[in-house]
């Protein structure tokens, strides 16, 4: 029983590690969108400024580096960019204590008082034990998921954002090639 317990241990503290693992590469993708989107930003600004300098003969009213007729409002982005992050629920500890022994402190009734009922009762508190590091672990587990759950929806947010800016300023190439 108690290596079944402990294989169970084992198997989810490799799964929580491997959690652990994803997460890591969760906040490289992010890390990575947000070099995207600072690089595409650049591309707007830079095609933003090559329109301007196209369109200063249009109207006579230019001067310097800016033209009245052609200044417009950039686009605004979703606030996902901004570096603060927010959690958006409090995440409550439900790990059970590590004793979860009876009233009196033993786990089995004690009738003859021999040596076979204290083996029985240290395999229970063993086995009590374990199952609370079992239930401890699905609990990490399930916040760890949550979290990584909120940080794919983040991601695919700034994945479409990027894939917004990119259409934007591919519309603008493609203005200032004809």
């Amino acid at each position: 029983m108690l290596r079944l317990i402990t294989t169970s241990q084992d198997a989810g503290a490799a799964t929580l590690a491997e959690l652990h693992r994803q997460g890591d590469a969760f906040d490289r993708t992010e890390g990575a969108f947000d070099e995207i989107h600072v690089g595409l930003q650049n591309t707007e600004n830079d095609l933003i400024k090559m329109e301007r300098v196209e369109k200063h003969s249009c109207c006579g009213l230019c001067f310097k580096n800016f033209c009245i007729c052609c200044s417009r409002k950039k686009e605004t982005h979703p606030d996902i960019w901004l570096k603060k992050k927010k959690n958006p629920s409090p995440i409550i500890d439900q790990r059970i204590p590590k004793s979860t022994i009876g009233n009196n402190g033993d786990f089995i009734t004690r009738i003859t008082n021999d040596s076979r009922e204290d083996e029985m009762e240290a395999n229970m508190r063993g086995v009590a034990e374990a199952v609370g590091s079992i239930k401890n672990l699905v609990i990490d587990m399930g916040t760890t998921i949550s979290k990584h759950n909120s940080q794919l929806d983040v991601i695919n947010k700034k994945a479409e954002s990027n894939q917004i800016l990119l259409k934007s300023d591919q519309k603008k190439i493609n203005y200032l090639n004809y």
